[in-house]
């Protein structure tokens, strides 16, 4: 090696230990000054060095640089033991963990652990240091060594975009060498872990991805749902105490325990709630302090022996709120678990008040507890149709902001369903590790790396759905308004990005990557035109395109388990009413009530009806269900959407939580005099009466939690004998709703059964 080479290395590891800033390493040809040489010529020139007992992570660090060495240029680099001989003359040597801190005492190790120190912390910091003759990869603990080689890995250009082999990128090379650098990373949180819901034939595949990606390894906390006495019980939290104390006379090494509340609301009473209601559901009142007060007594009693003993604690459902009147005892650990909240919108953008509120709500947690994680749900559609809903415009804005609130990890629940989610997981690993991570630049790698020349194209499609998705009114979390979000016009505008890709992708692994994005469109496209066909009456035409989107997940499936998840957050079929066989089988019984198979149609009643808000229930004392109320004021609305999305919410996103009136005129033929005759519902989200000619017909109560409410099921009301056919009928529906989605959302029709 020259001096002028020489110089120049130790200048930049000068710079490097001074800056913290690490020369970028790549894959390159070795010019005439030389270099730090992995494989020459196809050759190795370099070799593995273990620790002589070595841990198991470390073991995995040496095997997986083996494997990608040998991806990458053919070489098989050997691995030895410290202090057995090197193979090979001269070689580089790669030291791995503690063979790396045995050789080399100015590692300076400490420096990878972070900032904040404490139990929580993960310790999975590394040093990577390239120097004249060596890489040495070393991490605060064995899990950070093996991270340390990742990043070895992705300096030399690898990449695992997507879990399975359809998302890794492996560079070619004959020769393969690096620059001098000196990296010490932290990750921003301590706690980052993926899970995937439902079908577990994924981890084959999600599991190396997720190590690749530096989630947590060996992080585990308690998490779980727990029994627990209700909360009206005086002595509960004497009972569970004893209960956690008596298996730790069994298990005095357990640290970690669950305390989670089960998974729906806490049931608690006005005086337990202060009167406090909940903003997402008013039905509830807020359970955080009695929670929080029956959580604190339960630590306080286990601790006071076993001060060691750890609590997991969910903060969700009506008890997502940071408490007011309690602190938080040291040994609880909060998880915040968002389920019910708007999961378009970015936070604090000026679009979204349950975002917004959802963020005050963590960083109050956060001043309140130093052990506070984040449940995130992706998609965060509870139900969201099986369709595209990306989320890095809300992720690249939020990861940063938790790890400034203190947040110290997140429990990331997602769906392996790589046709649906384009960057979505791959930029959230990203950001785990590095919240300051340049996600731009994350991005332009992402798309170039995976679609090679069909990358603009790609781009332009998701970035379009991205766009709809990230921007806009309607903040619910079902799959309502996702014809709303998507309209199905802009949608199918979107085909010219994905002809062109296909066009410009050549064969192999990049046309099998573009074909995945063809069937995303597909999925979307079949799932508007079956809303669409919805909309229109069109109910048979409705259940052959969803047929053809369970036939096309059947396809994808078949193909590859990571392509499409059936089912929706832990479901693992169709079989749901608000899922593909549900959409079948609704659409095809609507279209049997009028086709001739099991009756007649009456009247499709219009799509647009008369409408007005009754916010301080006035409509019933001023008969606005009668014949001849005036409704001259009244506005139009249509009856296949929910009330929200057609202007009843403000700038913010705060819907119309009350009373709507819905009122139309049905013309019914005098040929159905002596027939029975139905009024059949679509879709209703809320408490409904109806009236008909002005006399009253049926009250359809509300259930509560909302999701035990059959909403998205057909029902009938019989109106045998209130209409009168051969005439003009009034028929008027009010509905009561106060779960920020309401009101009438599917075609309305009178029928007549054989």
């Amino acid at each position: 090696m020259t001096t002028y080479r020489r110089c120049k290395i130790i200048l930049e590891l000068i710079v490097c230990v001074l800056f913290g800033v690490g020369c970028v390493a790549r894959i390159r040809a070795v010019d005439e000054a030389g270099g730090v040489t992995l494989v020459r010529d196809g050759a190795p020139a370099s070799v593995i060095v273990l620790p002589r007992h070595p841990d198991r992570w470390e073991q995995l660090a040496a095997d997986e640089l083996t494997t990608y060495l040998a991806r990458i240029s053919g070489a098989i680099v050997p691995i030895v033991k410290a202090g057995e001989p090197l193979p090979i003359a001269g070689a580089t040597r790669i030291l791995i963990g503690a063979a790396a801190t045995q050789a080399m005492d100015d590692l300076r190790i400490e420096g990878a652990l972070g900032e904040r120190v404490d139990e929580m912390s993960c310790r999975d910091g590394f040093v990577l240091r390239v120097g004249d003759d060596y890489v040495a990869l070393a991490g605060v603990r064995p899990t950070g060594t093996l991270f340390a080689a990742y990043e070895l890995l992705e300096q030399l250009g690898c990449r695992w975009f997507w879990p399975g082999q359809l998302g890794q990128v492996v560079p070619s090379s004959k020769t393969v060498a690096l620059d001098a650098m000196e990296l010490v990373q932290t990750p921003s949180f301590d706690l980052r872990t993926f899970w995937f819901s439902g079908d577990h034939s994924v981890d084959p595949f999600t599991q190396p991805w997720q190590r690749r990606m530096r989630s947590s390894l060996d992080y585990d906390l308690g998490f779980g749902h727990a029994d627990n006495p209700p909360l009206s019980d005086p002595d509960g939290a004497k009972k569970k105490a004893d209960e956690l104390l008596a298996h730790l006379a069994e298990h005095p090494q357990q640290k970690w325990f669950s305390l989670c509340w089960g998974d729906s609301y806490a049931d608690v009473n006005e005086q337990q709630g202060m009167g406090l209601r909940h903003p997402w559901n008013p039905e509830q009142f807020v359970a955080t302090d009695a929670l929080i007060s029956y959580y604190n007594d339960v630590a306080q009693r286990v601790t006071t022996t076993h001060p060691n003993a750890r609590f997991g604690i969910y903060g969700y459902m009506n008890y997502i709120l940071a408490p007011g009147a309690h602190k938080v005892h040291p040994a609880l650990a909060p998880l915040i678990a968002p389920i019910e909240q708007c999961p378009r919108h970015a936070p604090y953008s000026g679009e979204c008040w349950q975002r917004d509120m959802l963020f005050d709500a963590v960083k109050q947690w956060c001043r309140l507890s130093n052990k506070v994680f984040f449940r995130d749900y992706e998609p965060g559609f509870l139900v969201d149709g099986g369709v595209p809903i990306p989320c890095v415009t809300r992720v690249r804005k939020e990861v940063p902001m938790l790890r400034d609130f203190g947040l110290r990890g997140f429990l990331h629940q997602s769906q392996c369903t790589l046709m649906n989610q384009g960057p979505n997981l791959y930029i959230m690993a990203k950001l785990m590790w590095d919240a300051d991570a340049d996600v731009d630049a994350l991005l332009d790698d992402y798309y170039a790396k995976l679609f090679g020349p069909a990358a603009q194209p790609v781009r332009r499609y998701w970035d379009a759905l991205e766009t709809m998705m990230a921007h806009g009114p309607e903040h619910q979390h079902e799959d309502e308004i996702i014809k709303s979000i998507y309209p199905i016009e802009k949608v199918r505008a979107l085909a010219r990005h994905i002809e062109r890709a296909e066009t410009l992708a050549p064969s192999g692994i990049i046309a099998q990557r573009v074909q995945v994005i063809r069937y995303s469109y597909d999925n979307l496209m079949l799932y508007l035109s079956m809303r669409e066909a919805e909309d229109d009456a069109k109910f048979a035409r409705a259940a052959e395109l969803a047929q053809k989107m369970l036939a096309l997940h059947r396809q994808v499936d078949e193909l590859h388990t990571v392509l499409y998840k059936f089912g929706d957050l832990d479901r693992v079929t169709e079989e749901a009413g608000h899922l593909t066989k549900g959409w079948i089988r609704q659409n095809k019984a609507r279209a049997a009530m009028i086709d001739g198979t099991e009756g007649q149609l009456v009247a499709m009643l219009p799509v647009t009806w008369a409408f007005r808000t009754d916010p301080h229930d006035e409509g019933v004392t001023r008969r606005w269900f009668a014949p001849d109320a005036d409704v001259a004021d009244w506005r139009q609305i249509k009856v296949t959407r929910i009330w929200e999305v057609q202007g009843l919410e403000d700038k913010l996103g705060h819907g119309y939580d009350g009373i709507g009136w819905y009122r139309i005129k049905a013309d019914v033929p005098a040929r159905f005099g002596n027939r029975r005759i139905m009024l059949n519902f679509g879709g209703v989200h809320g408490e409904m009466i109806v009236w008909v000619n002005g006399r009253f017909v049926e009250h359809r109560p509300y259930r509560d939690p909302w999701w035990t409410h059959p909403y998205n099921a057909n029902f009938d009301i019989d109106v045998t004998g209130v209409i009168e056919p051969g005439r003009d009928n009034t028929i008027v529906i009010r509905v009561d709703n106060d779960f920020e989605w309401g009101g009438l959302y599917r075609r309305v029709f009178l029928w007549a059964p054989n």
